[in-house]
């Protein structure tokens, strides 16, 4: 079963959200400098959080992006996350 990132990171956003923070998944944030495109983006007093996640083993990529999110201002704290098959299975058992 193959699921594309961005269902998974809707989901995240989601699940963020039933927990009492302010999410939003896949947002288009525009700057300056262009366009910004966080997987998920997190207000917490003030602070502007940014999840990006990835399917296993792209870890590299991820260390990059958040790296770029954090040098262009897009966020405070960039937090990285890699899917893997379990939490793929536990996000679809505790959406469905």
């Amino acid at each position: 079963m193959s699921i594309r990132e961005e269902n998974l990171n809707v989901m995240l956003s989601e699940l963020l959200t039933e927990k009492g923070l302010k999410a939003l998944g896949e947002v288009i944030l525009r700057k300056r400098k262009g366009r910004f495109e966080p997987d998920v983006l997190i207000e917490l007093n003030g602070v502007r959080i940014v999840i990006e996640g990835k399917k296993a083993g792209l870890w590299n990529e991820l260390v990059e992006i958040c790296q770029n999110r954090l040098d262009n201002n897009v966020c405070d704290l960039c937090m990285m996350v890699e899917y893997v098959y379990y939490i793929v299975l536990f996000l679809l058992i505790k959406l469905t």
